[in-house]
């Protein structure tokens, strides 16, 4: 008896565990998200600062060499360009 009930406490345990990993990479994809798409529109609020014409926010595009660009246009071999690349206006 004793036996059992300390099997099903160690898997109890271990669900605990992976819902926890579980719920804390979760959290991390969705910052990682979040944060990138601050980011991104950060560059383009600088850019159209910068620019000062009646440029519209587009969340398809953005900032590359003073430029603003599709972001399909920024992306090098399947990878979006890192930030460290990125040159501001």
């Amino acid at each position: 008896m004793k036996n059992s009930l300390a099997l099903v406490e160690k898997e109890r345990d271990v669900e605990k565990e992976e819902k926890a990993r579980i719920q804390q990479k979760a959290y991390d994809d969705v910052y990682k998200a979040h944060a990138s798409g601050f980011n991104h529109s950060l560059y383009q609020v600088i850019f159209h600062c910068e620019v000062l014409d009646e440029s519209i926010f587009d969340i398809d595009k953005d900032v590359y060499n003073k430029q603003l660009v599709l972001i399909d246009d920024s992306m090098e071999d399947g990878a979006l360009i890192g930030e460290q690349q990125r040159t501001l206006p």
